[in-house]
């Protein structure tokens, strides 16, 4: 196994911190400790799933937990592969629907990759002067990328199941 091989692994699982030094022009590459800690409760959160929002939901989560990111084109033929293998029936309608769910809740999102360093881009989000233009840019922006076809991988968000765990944790303990 290579070196390569071993960062793309950990990029795709959102594992590694990366970041360019302006000096000396180097990249330098860590571990993000916390998304390691997080990962390491993720079969609770998958548990917790399963209950609350149902078998199709944690199947989603855990085929992205252990692929890292999956496109929503890899996602589907993967879930309806393994539900087949059950003898469950499931259709691809299914699928979107409960994709859907998850993104509007917040627990899973598409990574969009963003190259800050290209120097117009930026200058155009500073240019606008306004939040509110800046957002309106950013909607049309995605809109595009959508009429394009452009898909983005899909990511587990670890810390919203831990903000839920300690509300859930608090309301529990108020009562």
């Amino acid at each position: 196994m290579d070196v390569r091989n071993v960062l793309v692994a950990l990029i795709k699982h959102n594992l590694l911190k990366i970041t360019q030094s302006d000096f000396d022009q180097l990249t330098y590459y860590s571990i993000d400790d916390q998304a390691c800690l997080l990962r390491l409760s993720m079969p609770r959160y998958l548990i917790q799933t399963k209950l609350q929002h149902g078998d199709l939901a944690a199947a989603v989560l855990e085929e992205i937990y252990l692929n890292g990111s999956l496109f929503k084109s890899e996602l589907v033929p993967l879930l309806l592969e393994r539900f087949s293998q059950m003898g469950a029936k499931l259709f691809e309608g299914e699928i979107i629907r409960v994709l859907e769910e998850l993104t509007m809740m917040g627990f899973i999102s598409g990574a969009k990759a963003v190259n800050l360093s290209e120097t117009g881009q930026v200058a155009k989000k500073s240019q606008t002067g306004s939040k509110r233009k800046a957002k309106a840019a950013r909607k049309e922006e995605e809109k595009e990328d959508d009429d394009n076809g452009v898909e983005y991988p899909l990511r587990i968000n670890a810390l919203k199941f831990l903000t839920n765990e300690r509300r859930d944790y608090i309301l529990k303990l108020a009562h």
